[in-house]
């Protein structure tokens, strides 16, 4: 792979910072494996998810009905460069170079929100991982261009596209970021998972619906790691939007029964 340079320099990196740390990795590690498993579940009793379940039923729909169209319109266009060192990082991304570089960086300057963020991140991105890969051996479709496959992307899934793994790393970075750091962090984060998310289609590797389902996915393990750490000093942003109190009942006008959705900030 042409970014296995730049990983081996990742890798080293982390592996100093890593090995620096003295407090008891071992605890953490399995701190960090009980959140991705709690989480495996929570996510399917988040209320946030209910909203995220809104969106991602419709834009998966639409993605379905047009994916030929779409693969159609993309293939046409030449990948770029950037597209391309983009979409194979997200392989390297995979790898847990942001984990231990935030996880390290956290202990040795005793940042608890770094810590929080390095915990939920390593829990949604490979809890979100193990999904794509499980959801994969259901057959949805196979991929537009079945050539030149990397052993990354038929060894460790079935034969179905759907989801795209390539972009999930990208995909969770830009939650995660947003949720403890704010939303000028989507910047950064959602340009490089709009490019990763280009460059799989174009190459004909996976569909518009492969991406789409790996954003949706993300976005659903990301909030049932967030339920289930519990974590409360997040952005100002982010819990102006997620964290408030939603009451839903039955309201009654001149007779008239009808659903109260009360909203309060």
């Amino acid at each position: 792979m042409k970014v296995l340079p730049l990983f081996v320099i990742l890798s080293c990196f982390s592996f100093v910072l890593y090995s620096a740390e003295k407090r008891n990795v071992v605890d953490d590690s399995v701190t960090t494996l009980r959140l991705m498993l709690a989480s495996s579940y929570q996510q399917f009793v988040t209320r946030e998810n209910i909203y995220y379940a809104g969106a991602a039923v419709p834009s998966l729909w639409h993605s379905f009905d047009h994916d030929a169209r779409y693969t159609a319109r993309f293939k046409q266009k030449k990948i770029r460069k950037y597209e391309e060192i983009i979409s194979d990082l997200g392989i390297v991304l995979t790898f847990p170079v942001v984990p231990v570089v935030s996880y390290s960086l956290s202990r040795q300057l005793d940042d608890n929100k770094l810590f929080n963020f390095a915990l939920e991140y390593t829990s949604s991105v490979y809890l979100t991982l193990m999904e794509s890969a499980m959801i994969s051996f259901i057959q949805i479709h196979e991929r537009p261009d079945q050539t030149d496959l990397s052993p990354w992307e038929t060894k460790f899934r079935g034969k179905s596209s759907f989801p795209s793994g390539h972009v999930v790393p990208y995909a969770t970075l830009l939650f995660k970021t947003f949720q403890f750091y704010g939303p000028w962090t989507l910047l950064p984060t959602g340009t490089m998972f709009y490019f990763a998310s280009k460059e799989r289609i174009k190459s004909g590797k996976h569909t518009m619906s492969d991406v789409v389902g790996s954003f949706f996915l993300a976005a659903f393990a990301s909030e049932g790691v967030r339920r289930a750490n519990n974590y409360k000093d997040n952005h100002p942003f982010y819990k102006w939007i997620w964290q408030h109190e939603v009451v839903v009942g039955v309201i009654s006008h001149q007779s008239v029964i009808g659903p109260r959705l009360t909203w309060n900030f």
